[in-house]
């Protein structure tokens, strides 16, 4: 029996836990996608409904349904540890007058080593980190394989790397979009299967959002709407200027991040799960409609 599925065993609403339901699909070549929806009461009347990535609280993907679900649920209890805290008194303890977003949460099932959900945090929060500062040009990409404007893979941060992260893109012909997926982790070929899952699940989105009779593009979020500018045309071109120079640069200078925050997030969900958060100072353009960071 593993520890997620102990930790979660009354997880959900009719055994008094905070998730109202659980949804699975199948997507793709023997790949599971599960949805996690939080209790009505916990997910706040500010929040943005996602029209591409769906409505769910949190999504997991796996070959494995018992852990896409345990990915799911462990996605949406860390979005109810935000809800709670992006407007609370500790907002500014956890980051959130900087960066009011998920970025550098991770949420790991109650019984694991507290580092795991640490871990996963330090990872998302450095993929953060190095998308923006290769987006304004401070640093390389290095490809791993070869490229071309439809489709490729590169390290981002040249092979001295801290932790690899790999960004990914591919052209598809059906919506007549890029679609592009980037991840952090201990290793090129992990980050590569990685970067190749959130492209999948982008596409997926993308797929369902526009074959919609009638898709309000105006209800989109930011993040959202990024990922319609870079799937098209302008922003296609706006991504291969970007990377034909990051190809050729030649670092000279050592970027380092700033750290800001790692540190847990206590509060009900903690029966469940642990959720962590680690976040690393962001440059002030990343606010505009055509910034690289979804």
């Amino acid at each position: 029996m593993s520890w997620a599925f102990w930790s979660y065993r009354n997880v959900l609403h009719f055994d008094g836990g905070p998730i109202q339901r659980l949804s699975v699909a199948r997507v793709g070549k023997g790949e599971y996608e599960a949805y996690a929806y939080l209790n009505a009461n916990l997910r706040p009347h500010w929040r943005n409904p996602q029209e591409i990535y769906g409505d769910s609280d949190g999504t997991g993907t796996s070959s494995k349904q018992s852990e896409a679900c345990h990915i799911a649920i462990s996605e949406a209890l860390e979005r109810w540890a935000f809800y709670t805290s992006v407007h609370s008194s500790d907002a500014e303890k956890f980051g959130f007058d900087h960066e009011p977003t998920t970025s550098g949460m991770a949420a790991y099932p109650r019984g694991h080593s507290k580092s795991l959900a640490a871990g996963r945090a330090y990872r998302e929060a450095l993929e953060r980190w190095t998308i923006c500062h290769w987006w304004i040009g401070n640093l390389q990409a290095e490809p791993l394989e070869a490229w071309s404007r439809e489709h490729g893979a590169v390290l981002l941060g040249g092979p001295a790397s801290r932790m690899p992260v790999v960004l990914k893109w591919s052209y598809d012909v059906e919506t007549a979009c890029m679609t592009y997926g980037f991840a952090c982790d201990v290793s090129i070929p992990r980050a590569q299967k990685r970067a190749e899952t959130e492209r999948c699940r982008t596409l997926a989105g993308l797929r369902r959002f526009l074959a919609r009779p009638e898709t309000a593009h105006e209800l989109l979020d930011l993040m959202e709407s990024r990922v319609l500018f870079f799937g098209g045309k302008g922003g296609v071109e706006a991504f291969l200027d970007r990377l034909r120079a990051s190809i050729q640069l030649r670092q000279t200078a050592e970027h380092s991040p700033c750290l800001l925050v790692n540190s847990e997030l206590v509060g009900p969900w903690s029966k469940y799960a642990t959720v962590w958060r680690v976040l690393f100072r962001l440059p002030e353009e990343r606010s505009h409609h055509g910034f690289f960071l979804f």
